[in-house]
């Protein structure tokens, strides 16, 4: 018998004219929630009639049954897993009191999936969504991996379309997962999909490059989305020739396309793999570690594209950005002392740094015109193509 449920909470509770609170707690989620668990508990003791049977909503006729048919111990631990909207916050609340008042022996917990609302019409929320769904249902399945055999998922209520989603996932921990049909008096054991997911595959070539690239294009953010048409060449090949890899979502203006939220988790463990490879010219280690660190945190707060280039466009005197120079300059934050050279490479995924200097060899730089000109024109002659003039950074 198992001892562990999580299970996934609709609304049904309070939208459902069949079931029986539904009435009782209309209009109630802008009240006191306390007030509101208060009249519930009340409610439960005062009609003896109201049962665990009863038709209270999809979860509670689920555990029911489950009970019923000797599948789940009435000394477990349930896991009510719901969003965050208003009627998915008070559902989850309800449904708790509801199992504490039915189920005394038992414990259970609410598990807040943030960002979940599929009413919405914005694609970046739809993403969102999904992405938080997954995310919370592989930590909940890690954490309860080492007793997989005595655990139960039912993913009965929510959204439907999560019901097929939320059931692969937990194939792939081997995990059981039941379900039971509006009219039907017992549940079924969904067959677990014959699927894993082997992580070293992301590590092979040309995959791992493949996900070097866009994890530098997209600021070390896996679950960013790009417009297909303004995708680079190469992602849009890859879109189209591994489509179990991409998650494509598409709206009147534009199609729009990421990594699939299924490997965004895994990939977030290996994210240390992905990270572009790093160049120096200057044989400082200290020094390059310095500019190393605060480049990647620039880089992944967006620092480099906003707040950097609006600061110092007195420093583009130098004028050594144009189309046949993809050179720019990189200071960490104000106050900092040093001025890096750098130029990114996305098809190779990578970053080469020419010059380190302080702030005032680099003033000294910008006022000179003589020296400013040579300067440049050592650059456009320093092209990351010759990589041997490199030593490739290795962080401790």
């Amino acid at each position: 018998m198992k001892n562990q449920l999580i299970i996934t909470v609709g609304t049904s509770l309070l939208f459902s004219k069949d079931n029986l609170l539904c009435d009782f707690l209309k209009d109630k989620q802008d009240g006191s929630l306390h007030e509101v668990k208060l009249q519930l508990k009340d409610y439960l003791i005062n009609h003896l009639e109201v049962t665990l049977g009863s038709q209270l909503s999809a979860e509670v006729s689920m555990v029911n049954s489950l009970l019923k048919g000797n599948h789940l111990s009435d000394s477990s631990i349930i896991y009510l897993v719901h969003s965050d909207t208003k009627d998915g916050m008070f559902s989850a609340e309800m449904i708790q009191i509801i199992f504490q008042h039915f189920m005394a022996s038992s414990t259970c917990k609410l598990v807040t999936i943030s960002g979940l609302d599929m009413t919405t019409k914005s694609l970046e929320s739809i993403q969102t969504g999904l992405i938080a769904v997954i995310s919370e249902l592989n930590d909940l399945f890690e954490q309860v991996l080492p007793i997989k055999e005595y655990v139960i998922f039912s993913p009965i209520g929510g959204y439907k379309s999560m019901t097929m989603l939320s059931h692969l996932i937990a194939s792939m921990y081997q995990i059981e997962s039941w379900y039971q049909f509006e009219k039907a008096k017992f549940p079924i054991r969904i067959p677990l999909l014959p699927v894993s997911l082997d992580a070293s595959f992301f590590l092979t070539e040309p995959t791992k490059q493949l996900f070097k690239q866009i994890y530098l294009s997209n600021h070390f953010n896996f679950s960013e989305l790009i417009e297909l048409k303004a995708a680079p060449d190469n992602i849009a090949i890859a879109v189209s020739s591994n489509p179990v890899l991409f998650y494509t979502l598409e709206d009147e203006a534009a199609t729009y396309v990421s990594i699939s939220p299924l490997l965004i988790n895994p990939l977030e463990k290996l994210k240390a793999e992905f990270y572009p490879d790093v160049y120096f010219k200057t044989t400082n280690p200290e020094q390059n570690g310095q500019i190393y660190e605060k480049f990647l945190a620039a880089w992944r707060t967006d620092i480099l594209e906003a707040d950097f280039r609006n600061t110092f466009k007195h420093e583009l005197d130098l004028k050594i950005s144009d189309s046949s120079n993809n050179w720019h300059v990189f200071r960490a934050k104000k106050g900092d002392s040093l001025r890096a050279i750098y130029c990114i490479d996305f098809d190779e995924a990578a970053v080469y740094f020419s010059d380190i200097m302080t702030h005032k060899e680099y003033d000294d730089l910008l006022k000179n015109e003589s020296q400013r000109k040579v300067f440049k024109d050592k650059l456009k002659a320093n092209l990351p193509a010759d990589s041997s003039q490199y030593i490739k950074f290795a962080p401790k």
